[in-house]
């Protein structure tokens, strides 16, 4: 997963509660830099773009990452209800601005009929079931998860070691949070490693947000096989950052 793709899927998802919550159809655009069709297919929700008629009446909405909408939608939805007279009403943003609605109690009857628990009904906890609802990968991204998968855990008596390392934008991090992935390193060697009966018996997987710190874990553990996608750590926006400022290509779409 590349960064601000992850930020991309979040303010998917809220938008699609939204669609859930006002009876609109949940359509998806999100080409630029990342096209979501050459990756995934729509699953139990139809959710391509290009079905969309033209010359419609539309409106759109660039939350963006204003987290004054979690307040909003505690009490009311009407920032959506009262476009209804638009057939489309398009939708950018990079957050998960739905999940107020775990405290909206004019929504209790509504989000419980869609067969959720309010208390709930957070993007966190219902990640899962949404993408489910939303996406299956396409013949030849499953081929190559496929492909991936056996050579992650080839047998059954294979082990295998996941971690992901977060280091966030340069301006997040704190000098003594520069090189913390040793911190992980070590524990998974003393944890896992430490016996020479069974340590050749895993293999490492590392995902992270710098690629030095793949490259690092590789030389770290020499004696076990260390996996990464290689150029993977990227941010899909970056060309469009600037000054801070992200001018956003990806749309989500509720259509009525």
């Amino acid at each position: 997963m590349t960064y601000a793709e992850v930020d991309r899927l979040k303010g998917l998802m809220s938008t699609y509660v939204i669609s859930l919550l006002t009876d609109r159809q949940f359509i998806i655009k999100m080409t630029k830099n990342c096209d979501l069709k050459k990756i995934l297919e729509p699953n139990e929700i139809n959710w391509d773009h290009e079905q969309v008629p033209k010359n419609i009446t539309n409106e759109e909405l660039n939350i963006g990452w204003d987290f004054r909408i979690f307040n909003m939608l505690k009490e009311s939805i009407s920032l959506f209800t009262n476009l209804n007279s638009k057939n489309l009403i398009k939708v950018k943003s990079g957050m998960m601005f739905a999940n107020g609605l775990i405290e909206n109690c004019n929504l209790k009857e509504k989000i419980e009929k869609l067969g959720y628990e309010q208390s709930k009904f957070h993007i966190a906890y219902q990640f899962n079931k949404l993408y489910k609802q939303l996406f299956k990968l396409n013949n030849q991204t499953q081929k190559r998860y496929d492909e991936f998968l056996k050579k992650l855990k080839p047998n059954s008596h294979s082990k295998l070691i996941c971690y992901q390392i977060r280091k966030g934008d340069p301006g997040q991090r704190n000098e003594k949070d520069e090189y913390f992935e040793k911190d992980f390193w070590n524990f998974i060697n003393k944890t896992f490693l430490s016996s020479r009966n069974v340590s050749s018996n895993y293999k490492i997987f590392v995902t992270s947000d710098l690629e030095y710190v793949k490259l690092d874990a590789k030389n770290y553990f020499k004696n076990n096989e260390v996996i990464f996608s290689e150029h993977s750590s990227i941010h899909i926006d970056q060309d469009e950052i600037i000054m801070n400022v992200i001018e956003w290509k990806a749309f989500y779409l509720i259509f009525m």
